[in-house]
């Protein structure tokens, strides 16, 4: 994904491959992206990967990486609700 951050060599997609289901990931959403520098575009289109990624949802709990910095965008959060409302029962169907 272009302009997605990176503050790891492994992505979320390349961990679920190697684990499967045998390890709890906690997080997936890295703070960068709630922040200025990306774009409305560039935050929408990491969370659709995101929540592709994790389908169906087993053994993952969905959280900010990192910490919310102080110049995170609220709408973003708020963004990020929603799309839990939307997508966050299991098992997740993206796209519905």
């Amino acid at each position: 994904m272009v302009g997605r951050p990176r503050s790891t060599a492994t992505t979320l997609a390349e961990a679920r491959a190697a684990w499967g289901s045998r390890v709890i990931i906690w997080g997936g959403v890295p703070s960068a992206i709630l922040e200025a520098p990306y774009t409305d575009a560039a935050f929408e289109a990491c969370m659709a990967e995101l929540f592709r990624v994790i389908t169906p949802g087993h053994v993952f709990i969905l959280g900010v990486a990192d910490n919310v910095m102080p110049g995170a965008k609220v709408d973003r959060l708020r963004r990020i609700a929603r799309m839990v409302e939307e997508y966050g029962r299991y098992p997740i169907r993206v796209g519905k």
